[in-house]
Parts: structure tokens; C-alpha cells; sequence
């Protein structure tokens, strides 16, 4: 939930610069220091959720080969696991907004 109130403040955060440098009709300005840290902050709880959901993940697949236990028909939550780790796993290699960097 915290992660989606970091992107929820962050986008506001964009909004408000981009409808200020329409008004002015210049650039968007830089981000303060405060949703820097937000932007941190985002990006350490983003990375733990990944390599949380990716140990678990690799836990099915090990206990789904090798033991010959399938493990993603047997548990609805596994499913959960396999869709949080896909999501996440490519915000990890995506290039950050050039326009949100300072």
C-alpha cells in the first residue's frame, strides 16, 4: 500500500510541475528534495517486494521440478506470488522518467 502512495504522490507531484510550466509556458521544473527521497524510497520498497517475491518464486519452481509437485495447481496463492513478481520485475530494469529527474 505504501508503494502506491509513493507513485500516487509522485505523479501529483509531476502534475502540478507540468500545469505550472504550461502556465508559464517554460520548462518543467526540477523535483524537490523531499520526492527525491520519495523517489528512493519507492524504488528500495520495489526492490525488496522483487527479491521477496522472486525467492518465493523460485521456491515453486524448484519444489515443482525437482520433487515433481506442482506447485502453481495446487494453491491459488502461488498464482499471487508468479503476478506480483512478473510486475515488479521489469520496473527494476526499466530507465527512470527523463523528464522527472532533477
Amino acid at each position: 500500500m505504501a508503494v502506491f502512495a509513493c507513485f500516487a504522490i509522485m505523479r501529483w507531484d509531476y502534475v502540478q510541475r507540468r500545469r505550472i510550466a504550461r502556465q508559464q509556458h517554460g520548462k518543467v521544473a526540477p523535483v524537490s528534495r523531499a520526492v527525491g527521497v520519495l523517489y528512493c524510497i519507492t524504488g528500495s520498497l520495489v526492490a525488496t517486494c522483487t527479491v521477496l517475491f522472486g525467492k518465493a518464486f523460485s521456491q515453486l519452481l524448484v519444489k515443482s521440478i525437482d520433487e515433481g509437485m506442482n506447485q502453481f495447481s495446487e494453491d491459488p496463492f502461488s498464482i499471487l506470488i508468479v503476478a506480483v513478481f512478473c510486475i515488479t520485475l521489469p520496473s527494476q530494469v526499466l530507465p527512470p522518467l527523463r523528464d522527472c529527474i532533477a
